[in-house]
């Protein structure tokens, strides 16, 4: 049996290309995360959340949260005038509703705006989210 001997050139390009990488693959999934996260608020403002004078639908906001190689993002409702009607809202009927809504239909508007403003667009973002978030997230990689 003979001996193969082989030489590796290049081994500090590789490193370069691979640290490159990383730090792409990360800005990419922030910024994919990011862009999903501001869609679906902006689907519940637009077509979800009911609107009297605006301030709970004002209130909606992204608070991305990174941590070393961890992304999360919240999606929010409520500031500290609207939290108390953020949630009666969003959990209506529930025992966080007035009792002015007890016993009587409550109508919100627009039409088809009320109740789980924020987690029916959540569902219905789910719906093709990997796709989306995969082609955010495609490296340059070049050569």
């Amino acid at each position: 049996m003979s001996d193969v001997n082989f030489t590796f050139k290049g081994s500090k390009q590789l490193a370069d290309k691979l640290k490159s990488l990383e730090k792409e693959a990360k800005r990419k999934s922030k910024a994919a995360i990011l862009s999903e996260s501001y869609a679906i608020m902006q689907d519940s403002q637009e077509n979800y959340v009911p609107v009297d004078m605006g301030d709970l639908r004002d209130s909606g906001r992204v608070e991305p949260n990174v941590r070393g190689n961890n992304i999360s993002v919240s999606l929010v409702y409520g500031d500290e005038k609207t939290d108390a009607y953020a949630l009666a809202v969003h959990e209506h009927p529930s025992g966080f509703s007035p009792p002015s809504w007890q016993g009587v239909e409550v109508k919100f508007s627009p039409s088809g705006h009320g109740p789980k403003y924020l987690e029916r667009p959540v569902k219905a973002a789910v719906k093709g989210m990997r796709e989306r978030l995969a082609d955010d997230m495609k490296l340059d990689g070049g050569g």
